[in-house]
């Protein structure tokens, strides 16, 4: 049990690794194309040739007209240059396709011949998955990637896909954007724009620096975790003049915590708390850490606006705080990814409560 429970752990921290490296060397990738067609085609090629996929088709939505149309492909559809065998269109809400364009949501479909909305393109393939990407809160089109075998996709490759998307929907994408404005005197547009380029490449950095400090094992005690989410939160919040209390238990400062537990636990933190400062127009704060049978708990309240809650039947939170319900999607994953529980609790002008646990040793 004791090898078993070393060759695990030594496993995940392999995986972890590999995400990492794959996400940096995509979203490097990424970053060096000129125009959208490159960025797609990049993309496409990426998802074969680094994920190890039989194929990846991107599609683009077009707005006016509602449907999905084949930008770019690697693979079968593709035998060579930027030809796209049989391209083909979509309508938003047919299909796998067209239904994660019109719900947000990426899907595994496991067994395609078991689903009536999956549509046969250049042949029939046993396995699919589905991602959206978003551009400022909106679907802007999807990547789809089919397989021969059943149950080819896994919840890794979905994150690695989700984290490819938002990659996409970063510098790269806004970039473009901003140079359509440009050409087309949007002024306006053009300046929120450029905010969001500086905003999201904040965001990139502050992330990287964030898994760098999970990385080093000198942070595996409960004292720094602590002190690096006092020390984001306490000048944040008083900046918008959001009362602060910070609460543990002493005997959480026994506690040694593993890289992808310390990572999870205060990227969720941050991610809140952010949210808090964005969208919750309170006054007060209180964050609880403690620990309980075997389990950690974090408790955030807020006392601010609140907000309608929906739950899909996947699980995935969404709500009108994220219009595309990426913020609080990222924090239900890191929950899993540590084998633990988010909940979220919220009513129009009562506040917001969300609590993360999750079992220790």
């Amino acid at each position: 049990m004791l090898a078993a429970s070393i060759y695990w752990f030594i496993y995940s921290l392999q995986q972890k690794l590999k995400t990492e490296k794959l996400v940096s060397a995509f979203a490097t990738s990424l970053y060096g194309q000129n125009t959208i067609e490159d960025i797609l085609w990049d993309t496409a090629k990426n998802c074969v040739k680094k994920l190890g996929f039989a194929d990846c088709v991107v599609y683009e939505k077009d707005e006016q007209r509602n449907v999905l149309i084949q930008r770019a492909a690697f693979g079968p559809k593709n035998p060579n240059g930027r030809i796209i065998l049989n391209s083909i269109e979509i309508d938003v809400g047919k299909g796998v396709v067209g239904t994660v364009a019109q719900t947000g949501k990426a899907e595994i479909i496991k067994n395609t011949k078991k689903d009536p909305r999956y549509i046969v393109d250049d042949e029939m393939r046993l396995s699919e998955i589905t991602i959206p990407i978003f551009v400022d809160g909106k679907v802007f089109g999807i990547i789809d990637s089919e397989h021969p075998k059943k149950n080819f996709y896994s919840v890794y490759n979905l994150r690695l896909l989700e984290n490819m998307g938002s990659a996409l929907s970063s510098i790269s994408v806004y970039g473009q954007i901003a140079k359509v404005y440009h050409q087309q005197h949007r002024k306006e547009d053009l300046e929120q724009t450029l905010n969001k380029i500086n905003e999201t490449s904040s965001e990139m950095i502050a992330e990287m620096n964030d898994i760098v400090w999970a990385i080093n094992p000198r942070n595996d005690n409960m004292n720094a975790i602590l002190l690096r989410m006092e020390s984001f939160a306490k000048p944040l919040l008083a900046s918008k003049n959001i009362s602060f209390h910070f609460q543990y238990d002493p005997q959480i400062l026994d506690l040694h915590l593993e890289i992808s537990k310390r990572k999870n636990l205060f990227l969720i933190f941050k991610e809140t708390i952010n949210n808090v400062v964005k969208y919750a127009d309170c006054n007060y704060v209180n964050v609880h850490i403690k620990k309980s049978d075997h389990h950690f708990y974090m408790i955030i309240r807020d006392n601010g606006k609140g907000f309608s809650l929906a739950k899909s039947k996947e699980g995935i939170l969404s709500s009108d705080r994220n219009s595309s319900g990426n913020g609080l999607r990222n924090m239900q994953f890191r929950a899993m990814e540590i084998h633990g529980i988010l909940n979220l609790a919220s009513e129009p002008e009562k506040g917001t409560k969300i609590e993360l646990n999750f079992p220790i040793p």
